[in-house]
């Protein structure tokens, strides 16, 4: 396994340029969907239900929408890499160990985009929510909000995303 696991990073660290465009779209969609979760569960939003019923829909708009385009996005990178697991057939690879190192592969790419999408998220939340506030003409109290139902949900929706980019 320790093998794999090196052939997985060493393989992103060849492919970052082919990585940067998955990377940078994973980091986006999930921080994007973290902000929206953080903002809606926001304890300074209570009372203003439309707000938050608006994004909480926004919040299911986002997790379809970063499902189609990671899909795709996955699917250029594979695509594009099929040459190389072409040749790591003809080299005497079996089908799952290549399995095995895209499963690697991918736990990697969803480990740092995750962590550095909720991380982002975290920051651009607290923005966010100072902006709407002063939109609703509400008094700021600011205070750094962690919310655990946005980290678990944001966590459980890019699971199954990463796992069905994996299987498609």
């Amino acid at each position: 396994m320790r093998f794999y696991l090196k052939l997985a990073l060493g393989n992103i660290k060849k492919n970052k340029k082919l990585y940067s465009s998955y990377f940078i779209s994973t980091i986006f969609s999930i921080t994007l969907y973290f902000i929206i979760k953080t903002v809606g569960n926001s304890p300074t939003l209570k009372g203003q239900d439309s707000i938050t019923m608006f994004l909480n829909l926004g919040g299911y708009v986002i997790a379809l929408f970063s499902l189609i385009f990671l899909l795709y996005t996955n699917s250029f990178v594979i695509k594009n890499r099929k040459k190389e697991i072409s040749l790591y057939h003809i080299l005497g690879m079996e089908k799952r160990n290549v399995r095995s190192m895209m499963l690697l592969e991918t736990i990697v790419i969803a480990l740092i985009s995750l962590v550095s999408g909720i991380v982002i998220g975290m920051l651009l939340s607290q923005i966010t929510s100072v902006i709407i506030l002063r939109i609703i003409h509400k008094s700021i109290h600011f205070s750094l909000i962690f919310s655990i139902d946005a980290f678990i949900k944001t966590i459980i929706i890019f699971s199954i995303i990463f796992f069905l980019s994996l299987i498609y």
